[in-house]
């Protein structure tokens, strides 16, 4: 209805894929998921920014390294176009997934994942926990929450000291659980990457603290720089980013949650 949305999609395939394609899982009430569902069709135009992330690590065809991946839900995607990619670039390293779901019928790229694993016998190792589907392991029983996981980590992933990257990509509460997890068991923080949908709700506290530093910072001018060029425009609208795009500047962003980086 002439409203300008934007989202960001994690890639799920490999760099030099025929076809580039996203993931997009319907949201209860979300307004451009169940856009894409119900009114997107073959011949529709979208525009569409560069790919850009810190989610990712530098693959080399001489590197031999353990990686491990840990999802929940669609954080499924950005780690699915990592393993494709290890797994083809670099022969000689191996991948391990932690994944958690409801149920198998929940479960994006369940088929896919399968054949991968058919298809680099000995270098994907697959393991799904399933919080509301009974399965033969008692292990696997379950949210992959921070218990699961102190459990499961020693027994599945015996050289955790030596992975090379771990990655975190999920629900809020379950990437902080498990970044808590990889800590306590002295895992150097810059082997841990985390990707996230969503903001968190702040606290009553910051929220407060927030609106107060909002109003003080009413009509103060603001140095806004974009392509070498700087303007200033009033702070107007609750925070930079609106500030600047209210007075005709074309800021980027996608999330407004702060948390995809792109207006950084």
């Amino acid at each position: 209805d002439g409203e300008e949305v934007r989202r960001n999609y994690s890639l799920c395939t490999t760099p030099d894929a025929q076809d580039w394609m996203v993931t997009v899982k319907r949201i209860g009430g979300g307004l451009f998921s169940n856009w894409v569902g119900d009114m997107l069709k073959a011949g529709d135009m979208l525009d569409v920014m560069p790919p850009h992330g810190s989610f990712t690590t530098d693959f080399d065809q001489a590197k031999s390294r353990h990686l491990v991946g840990i999802a929940g839900g669609s954080g499924i995607t950005p780690v699915m176009s990592l393993i494709r990619t290890t797994l083809k670039y670099e022969p000689n390293s191996r991948f391990t997934l932690l994944y958690g779901n409801r149920d198998s019928s929940s479960i994006i790229f369940l088929e896919a994942l399968a054949a991968l694993k058919d298809k680099y016998l000995g270098r994907l190792e697959i393991y799904h926990f399933l919080d509301a589907e009974e399965q033969d392991i008692e292990l696997f029983n379950g949210m992959l929450n921070r218990e699961r996981l102190d459990e499961a980590s020693p027994a599945l992933v015996p050289d955790a000291k030596d992975v090379e990257g771990w990655f975190i990509c999920g629900p809020g509460p379950r990437m902080d659980s498990a970044e808590g997890a990889l800590l306590d068991g002295n895992i150097p923080k810059e082997r841990i990457h985390i990707e996230r949908f969503t903001a968190d709700r702040p606290a009553g506290a910051v929220v407060r603290e927030m609106a107060q530093l909002q109003t003080e910072a009413e009509g103060v001018n603001v140095a806004v720089t974009l392509d070498g060029r700087t303007r200033r425009v009033p702070f107007t609208a609750g925070n930079i980013l609106d500030s600047a795009r209210a007075a005709g500047l074309p800021a980027p962003f996608a999330c407004k949650a702060g948390v995809c980086a792109t207006c950084r």
